[in-house]
């Protein structure tokens, strides 16, 4: 779920979008494990048959992905929660309980389309929202970052989302800032 707020360039500002179009909001959803391939494939038929609907929906995804991301980073309102409740809900008003093989289960009814992808979304946002997992939830230092991950390191003290991206871009910077003072 936190692969989804990260899906900007920059999550503070908003700037970068890695998903442009629906078509990428459906192939990142099967990359990131939201949808199984079946799934993939119904969802990219039904953007390609009803291309206006599946803008539409997009849209809204990415409106989802907002309100996550202020919930998350503590910038929320209410309109956000109510807003994710709405998926919830509508998400709920699609799914059935039915048998499955590891028991019983929630499953879509409907044809697979983008609203699949928020409805998982939303599910795992609940699941991390109501875990003590939420309390590792932080944010990336990187000026032009902020990208969300779990800080699951020993002293919670992490500052970046990746030594190999924002840490090492850090550790430059503060090295030439050295030499330059020097």
């Amino acid at each position: 779920m936190l692969d989804f707020v990260n899906t900007v360039h920059e999550v503070r500002t908003g700037v970068g979008e890695h998903l442009p179009g629906p078509p990428d909001l459906a192939l990142w959803a099967r990359r990131a494990g939201v949808v199984g391939e079946v799934e993939h494939r119904a969802i990219a038929a039904r953007i390609q048959a009803e291309p206006i609907r599946a803008r539409a929906a997009y849209r809204q995804a990415l409106g989802l992905r907002s309100a996550i991301t202020r919930l998350l980073t503590g910038g929320e309102d209410q309109s956000d929660l109510a807003l994710i409740d709405r998926w919830r809900r509508r998400s709920a008003a699609r799914q059935a309980l039915r048998r499955t093989d590891a028991g019983l289960g929630l499953k879509w009814t409907g044809r697979p389309d983008l609203d699949l992808v928020g409805a998982r979304v939303v599910e795992a946002f609940i699941e991390l929202a109501a875990s003590e997992d939420a309390r590792l939830i932080s944010q990336c230092a990187g000026p032009r970052c902020g990208w969300l991950y779990l800080d699951r390191s020993p002293t919670r003290r992490r500052r970046w989302c990746s030594m190999q991206d924002c840490g090492n871009r850090a550790k430059v910077r503060s090295f030439r800032a050295r030499v330059k003072g020097s």
